[in-house]
């Protein structure tokens, strides 16, 4: 049997944790995974050593959705001009999309929702995906807005709608030149290029 070099104990949470605790190779040389949880908390663990990295909670937010990111390595030279780090996004049910600095956890900006209104808040219970430009994602909210921001800024790109007939949007994927948001009721597909959002089809 292959021992593990180290014994992980377990990293204490705040609450049940979010879909998804990714692993990434950041460029200091860490191997980190992350996992973030319904409390607002988010833990860094070092998979080399099994020691806590980092753990920081942001007041007030609640993450269910999985924890993506942009790793500085593979980013364009726009994003790398800006960040001298590797970023995690998190979604949060609060509507607020948030940019983590991924080797300390810090805040470097947060997204408040846009599409609000008396009866619906933007919240989020799925991780965003990648869009057509590798400067880009793609989120989905509850209420079925789709958005596409700029990895970099957090700014607003393009947008859609899904219609939620039949509940919530629980599934998102990126397809060649578009996307695919569905539920247990059905499915939709969007032409995506750049600013340009196509109708569902």
């Amino acid at each position: 049997r292959t021992r593990r070099p180290w014994s992980l104990a377990p990293q204490p949470l705040s609450m049940l944790p979010g879909v998804g605790t990714p692993v990434a190779p950041l460029s200091n040389g860490r191997t980190v995974v992350f996992a973030a949880d319904q409390g607002g908390t988010v833990t860094a663990v070092d998979l080399q050593t099994g020691a806590t990295y980092w753990q920081v909670t942001k007041a007030g937010e609640s993450f269910v959705a999985g924890v993506t990111g942009a790793l500085r390595q593979y980013a364009g030279t726009a994003f790398q001009g800006m960040y001298a780090d590797d970023l995690l996004f998190l979604p949060s049910t609060t509507g607020h999309l948030l940019a983590l600095d991924a080797t300390t956890g810090a805040t470097l900006w947060t997204v408040t929702p846009v599409f609000t209104n008396t009866y619906n808040t933007a919240t989020y219970s799925l991780s965003c995906t990648s869009a057509d430009s590798a400067s880009q994602m793609t989120c989905v909210d509850k209420s079925g807005n789709i958005r596409v921001l700029d990895r970099s800024t957090g700014s607003l790109v393009a947008s859609g709608s899904f219609s939620v007939s039949g509940g919530t949007p629980s599934s998102l994927w990126k397809v060649s030149g578009g996307l695919v948001v569905g539920n247990a009721a059905m499915v939709a597909g969007y032409t995506l290029s750049g600013s340009s959002f196509g109708s569902p089809y």
